[in-house]
């Protein structure tokens, strides 16, 4: 009989074991795209609000590349720190839209890295697509089938890497509420407001946990209701029609 009890307790601490979530941790490699708000800082309380054990850690170097991150010694101490479940990719602002070639090779030469130092082999590239700048609204078409074919060409060609299309969302709220509106998602000609921060915190948080960002409730101090169920709504369509291009 006591050695029963001893074997359903063993069997319940096993269980339990079990039963916790380990945390999501996730690092990014990125620059002011991401620093502009803090979107890390946004994302672990979004976390935190939603019920999700994850957290952010980011090393951000101001209006570097992805190369210019690869070259730095501490950056892949970082990758072989931990256990990463996603790591972060954010390309600076103009150069997937100015050299393909360039922003796909240093994509390569960071999958090559990520695999080779990252503790944990099943980790995920995530790849947040960088938008057109606010001041060049004459070439903002052309701008933009540049910016979807460099993204598109880099899910296509490196596997593993999940684009997020912040830039797709950025161009639903152009489409869906107008100019102004979508003038209003940016600090200045480059640089996200709190409400595109917030939209592309939803869609990661949307990749990462598969929901719906229009289910997700927290929003931040700063930032109206009403404006963040629009940026909800612009990063569910968002989703919703990337697989199309």
């Amino acid at each position: 009989m006591k050695m029963k009890r001893i074997l359903l307790v063993a069997l319940m601490a096993v269980l339990a074991v079990a039963g916790v979530a380990q945390q999501v941790k996730l690092l990014s490699f990125n620059n002011s795209l991401v620093e502009a708000n803090k979107q890390y800082a946004m994302f672990n309380k979004m976390c935190e609000a939603m019920g999700k054990d994850a957290f952010w850690t980011h090393r951000t170097q101001l209006g570097r590349t992805l190369l210019f991150h690869y070259n730095d010694d501490f950056s892949h101490q970082l990758v072989k720190s931990d256990k990463w479940d996603y790591i972060l990719l954010q390309e600076q602002s103009a150069l997937p839209r100015l050299s393909q070639e360039a922003f796909i090779q240093g994509l390569i030469l960071w999958k090559k890295a990520i695999m080779r130092e990252c503790p944990n082999k099943k980790v995920k590239i995530l790849l947040p697509m960088n938008w057109p700048y606010r001041d060049t609204l004459g070439t903002y078409n052309d701008d933009f089938d540049k910016l979807k074919k460099s993204y598109y060409n880099a899910a296509r060609d490196i596997p593993d890497v999940l684009v997020c299309p912040i830039a797709i969302a950025f161009d639903e709220v152009r489409k869906a509420y107008g100019e102004e509106e979508w003038k209003k998602l940016y600090n200045d000609h480059v640089h996200p407001n709190i409400r595109a921060t917030y939209m592309g915190a939803c869609m990661e948080f949307a990749m990462i946990f598969g929901i719906d960002p229009l289910h997700i409730t927290y929003v931040p101090k700063g930032l109206d209701p009403e404006v963040a169920k629009m940026m909800r709504k612009a990063a569910s369509k968002a989703l919703a029609e990337y697989p199309k291009y």
